[in-house]
């Protein structure tokens, strides 16, 4: 018995080296992109079975054992692929990228440094290098690299969109805003291009334009409660309080423990005088952001105060 099961598996060992390993690469890839990752990785093991020194398999294996939650497995593969081909850019990228998601910046910023010293044009490496100096709090670097990456490669979107984000913390919004202004010109369906282009509009007190940048961004992704918010914030703010209102419902209806929504849609019906709904809406608040009940009992307060005045006149009246 045991011949049997060891000759049928060299017989399904020599079957499978008459194909080449592109045939198996070309059908993991296939099986990748169609979220099979699991079936994946048995294709591009078979590739590599082949010919183990292949670093386009290696890497593409490494994003399905990425995507199937096998950090571990994908980290091995992505340095074997940069061990038999340090010329191979994608594996830096993507070892880099998956410690970023880790957080684990030291070493990402490790092999995006090796990645440069390989490949001084590769305006991936630059573009990561930027995220990270932007998430450890170092703006300035952030912004030199993302602008070497825009350099290399004038159409790198994400470089474009950060280096805006970076550009807005540097204090200098009208440059963030040429960014962003080339990003929708580039990608016109990018929603965080809308969002922080309606902010930075929001920031100087352009509500109209703001709130014409949050319907762009909700066009785009109809279910983010944040952009909801945002509009529903510019529009309360030139006293378009039914349509604000709209939105901010809108935005507690996909999120409905946002504390700020519910904050927000109080403050609409005490401007409507609506003062049962809106004390209501703050009660909700309270309950749900304990750490600043000042905030809230503050307007507890006031709109406790307007009930009582519009109680008194009723009284009077009757």
């Amino acid at each position: 018995m045991k011949r049997v099961v060891i000759f049928s598996f060299i017989g399904l060992f020599l079957l499978a080296c008459n194909r080449s390993p592109e045939h198996y690469y070309e059908k993991g890839n296939k099986l990748y992109f169609s979220g099979k990752y699991l079936e994946a990785v048995e294709m591009f093991t078979k590739a590599l079975i082949i010919n183990r020194n292949y670093p386009e398999v290696l890497n593409s294996r490494g994003l399905a054992y990425e995507k199937l939650r096998d950090r571990q497995k994908a980290e091995n593969d992505f340095k074997k692929a940069i061990e038999y081909s340090p010329a191979y850019m994608p594996s830096y990228a993507n070892l880099s990228g998956m410690y970023m998601d880790l957080s684990v910046y030291g070493k990402a910023l490790y092999y995006l440094n090796e990645a440069i010293n390989k490949n001084p044009d590769y305006a991936h490496a630059y573009l990561n290098k930027g995220i990270i100096n932007y998430k450890i709090n170092d703006p300035a670097q952030a912004y030199d690299d993302l602008s070497k990456a825009i350099e290399l490669d004038g159409k790198l979107e994400s470089a474009l969109y950060y280096r805006a984000i970076v550009l807005n913390t540097l204090g200098n919004p009208i440059k963030a805003l040429d960014d962003l202004n080339a990003l929708i010109e580039f990608n016109a369906d990018i929603s965080l291009a809308y969002y922080e282009r309606g902010k930075i509009k929001f920031k100087f007190g352009d509500y109209g334009a703001a709130i014409q940048n949050f319907k762009a961004s909700t066009d785009i992704t109809p279910k983010n409660a944040v952009y909801h918010y945002w509009s529903g914030l510019a529009g309360y703010r030139i006293k378009y309080y039914e349509r604000a209102l709209m939105e901010v419902q809108e935005s507690i209806m996909l999120m409905p423990e946002f504390s700020l929504a519910h904050l927000l849609k109080g403050d609409i019906h005490f401007s409507m005088k609506d003062y049962k709904l809106a004390r209501s809406e703050y009660m909700k608040t309270k309950k749900l952001d304990p750490e600043n009940f000042g905030i809230y009992d503050k307007r507890l307060r006031l709109v406790n105060s307007r009930i009582k005045r519009s109680e008194r006149q009723i009284r009077s009246k009757g």
